[in-house]
């Protein structure tokens, strides 16, 4: 059986020429306006990467449906991974962070531009949010382009679009509860899970499945459509709970960023609120003082990992991803009788909490 890391390794394999020849044809365009035109896109172009799981859901939703254009879906699956693309962008700017994948996040890299070039001038924060901003907002439309140039009949492509956008707008609205919860003293584990199912399980697991289930063909209002929320929705948490675990658990260099960046941005995770609930007086003093905080130190860090094994959040977190896994799994029957698909829905839903970034 093929693991959830071959698996991704052919997809991009099999994905990726389509979507540099997209991109150059992109580039050859924006030259004509402008070299400042030409450097966004290969800005973005530089920017896209990782593992490309949601184009990946997509493609294997598609041909798991019995489609059989996979050249079509090959180039469709790719205006996920550009749509993930765009939103990070945005992400990036929204979390202040500084690094991505290990190299300089968009709005760094304009900024350190913007000083070479007009080293007097104080604006360059402000000139680097703003293109990021501007090259997600170009990113955006990369990916309608990319659904013109398949050959799917008309409604599906509509149908595909429409999913599509709703999975975005709802994870807009998770975004704002997630940054609106960071300033919220009172965290909850209602708050979490509504954070994680709005931001993070509709886009990364529900939406890509749905997007292959439509281009294939299936309709909305069969038994196996609805059974993807099934499984998708808490798989798609238990990713993110795995998410929260590398980002304190993790290092520099599997994680591309610093492994303190959530701590620093009092990002609102289940590892916290257990560890707030079980510590001590003492250590729910210190993680008051270390969430949130973005002049701790590396010492404040480790000190922080340690209450939060100590308290039990980590192993409670690692068990509840678990237990989400194995509810999704119940649901694969339900999807499809193929079983070399259910064991490929199975692998992934593994892989979302055994994965190292």
């Amino acid at each position: 059986m093929i693991t959830a890391e071959e698996f991704l390794k052919n997809y991009v394999q099999k994905s990726t020429p389509y979507l540099e020849s997209f991109l150059k044809e992109r580039m050859r365009e924006a030259t004509k306006v402008s070299p400042v035109a030409s450097r966004m896109v290969k800005i973005f172009r530089d920017f896209m990467g990782g593992k490309n799981l949601r184009g990946a859901l997509t493609y294997g939703s598609y041909l798991m449906f019995g489609g059989k254009n996979e050249e079509g879906v090959l180039k469709a699956s790719n205006i996920v991974n550009i749509t993930h693309a765009f939103l990070l962008v945005h992400d990036d700017v929204m979390d202040e962070d500084d690094l991505r994948r290990g190299r300089p996040t968009v709005h760094k890299q304009y900024e350190k531009i913007f000083k070479e070039k007009y080293p007097e001038n104080a604006c360059a924060e402000h000139f680097g949010l703003s293109m990021a901003i501007n090259v997600g907002d170009l990113g955006s439309y990369f990916g309608n382009l990319i659904l013109a140039e398949t050959d799917f009949d008309l409604g599906i492509k509509i149908k595909f679009l429409k999913t599509l956008s709703e999975t975005i707008i709802t994870t807009a609205y998770g975004q704002a509860l997630d940054l609106t919860f960071e300033k919220d003293q009172k965290l909850t584990f209602a708050k979490v899970l509504k954070v994680h199912h709005y931001k993070s399980a509709l886009y990364t697991v529900n939406g890509p499945l749905k997007y292959g289930a439509i281009l294939a063909g299936i309709d909305k209002n069969t038994r196996q459509f609805s059974a993807l929320d099934g499984y998708g929705t808490p798989v798609g948490i238990a990713f993110q709970l795995r998410d929260d675990e590398l980002g304190m658990f993790s290092n520099r260099k599997e994680l591309g960023k610093p492994v303190d960046s959530d701590l620093k941005e009092g990002k609102l995770t289940y590892l916290f609120l257990r560890a707030f609930e079980r510590g001590t007086k003492e250590q729910v003093e210190f993680l008051k003082y270390a969430h949130g905080n973005r002049n701790i130190t590396t010492k404040d860090t480790e000190k922080v990992r340690k209450i939060i094994v100590e308290t039990g959040s980590l192993f409670s977190s690692q068990k509840f991803s678990r237990k989400l896994v194995n509810k999704g799994k119940m649901h694969i029957e339900k999807i499809t009788r193929d079983k070399h698909y259910q064991k490929l829905l199975a692998v992934a839903a593994d892989y979302m909490i055994e994965r190292n970034n």
